[in-house]
């Protein structure tokens, strides 16, 4: 359903996103599980569901109080019109009635909510995302000829010892049977504060790869800049590359403002059409930078805080839901929330999910704790 966005919020204040995390532990007995789901006064308790419980039960029931159409293919997005009024009407564009576009649209065009769920099998190490809880469902009992994943993570051992090779691959989905490659991260060190991902994406022999670069502060106050088709990102719920411990599971892009200053400000881009010779640049203007680099950490703060979003609700995020067990040895590991402007994902959401990725598989390679958040 997409989200009628005449009845514009008359205020993006009277919103607000509150994670909150409980202890959760996955058991087992009776052929039942746990599952956290949001009821009465406690939306954070733990209630036990049947062993039958599908993954859109276990979505929906965890976005009770957001959702007003439970049951809706994800795909096309639950009803959940406040929160997207407040991202189409909370912007620029609104209120001072000149356009704001958001890689290349008008930022009111993105009004469809999807609701992504990230899932694992006992035999494989990466992930496999689907385009909607439904879908999987429909994969889960057997119907794989017209239900399938649309990507899939691959973590390559090489990189350890070869710098050239990546650290991870993503996978697309064509059918059932056909996959290639579409983005290749690679890890760079910039400097002892400072490092990136570059990602590579593929749309075929005759197309040039498309490069993305992810720059990740690992100061006091970790943060992840990138820009994208004249548009700037900055996220946060991330611990840097440099930390052993995690986050508590959400992560969030947010859409900045064209004159932000980012650590994005004078970076140039070296060889991008030469995975193995490609690097960065950061130029003398970059205030950011200069700060990080010489760990002033109130002047840290106080330019990160300064540097607020377009529109105070995320474009997209992801949310670590522990490992929660289905039927058919499948694991539930997340669900990615993501505004797009379209029914089927578009090329611009695709490369969103792909640098959730990325940074998923950053903080789930660390000891993150007990704590795992859940939605309000």
């Amino acid at each position: 359903m997409k989200f009628d966005i005449t009845d514009l919020c008359k205020s993006t204040e009277k919103l607000q996103l509150n994670i909150l995390t409980s202890r959760s532990q996955n058991t087992r007995g009776n052929g039942n599980e746990v599952n956290i789901h949001n009821s009465g006064a406690n939306p954070s308790r733990l209630v036990r569901s049947n062993s039958d419980q599908t993954l859109s039960t276990l979505v929906e029931s965890s976005e009770s109080s957001l959702s007003r159409n439970e049951g809706n293919d994800s795909a096309t997005g639950n009803d959940v019109s406040d929160l997207a009024s407040v991202f189409t009407s909370g912007s620029e564009e609104t209120l001072t009635n000149h356009p704001v576009n958001l890689m290349g649209r008008s930022i009111t065009a993105y009004s469809w909510m999807k609701q992504i769920p990230i899932v694992s099998t006992f035999l494989h190490s990466g992930v496999l995302v689907f385009k909607s809880a439904n879908s999987f469902e429909k994969y889960q009992m057997g119907e794989k000829d017209d239900t399938f994943p649309i990507l899939q993570t691959v973590s390559s051992k090489l990189s350890i010892f070869k710098k050239s090779s990546p650290i991870m691959t993503i996978l697309r989905y064509k059918s059932s049977v056909e996959k290639y490659e579409f983005c290749k991260v690679y890890f760079k060190i910039y400097s002892t504060h400072i490092n990136y991902y570059v990602l590579k994406f593929n749309y075929g022999d005759d197309v040039p790869e498309e490069t993305v670069i992810l720059l990740n502060n690992n100061s006091n106050k970790p943060t992840v800049d990138f820009e994208y088709l004249n548009s700037k990102f900055r996220i946060v719920g991330v611990t840097g590359t440099s930390s052993t411990f995690g986050t508590n599971g959400l992560i969030k892009i947010f859409v900045m403002k064209e004159k932000a200053d980012l650590l994005t400000r004078d970076v140039t881009v070296i060889n991008p059409n030469d995975h193995n010779k490609t690097k960065i640049k950061i130029g003398e203007s970059n205030s950011l930078y200069k700060v990080i680099e010489r760990q002033e950490k109130s002047n840290i703060n106080e330019r990160i805080d300064s540097e607020q979003p377009l529109v105070n609700i995320p474009l997209g995020c992801f949310v670590d839901e522990g490992n929660i067990k289905l039927e058919k040895n499948f694991m539930k590991n997340g669900t990615i929330k993501l505004f797009d402007y379209q029914v089927e994902h578009s090329e611009e959401s695709l490369k969103m999910i792909c640098i959730l990725l990325v940074l998923r598989e950053q903080e789930y390679r660390k000891y993150k704790g007990d704590n795992k958040p859940t939605y309000v």
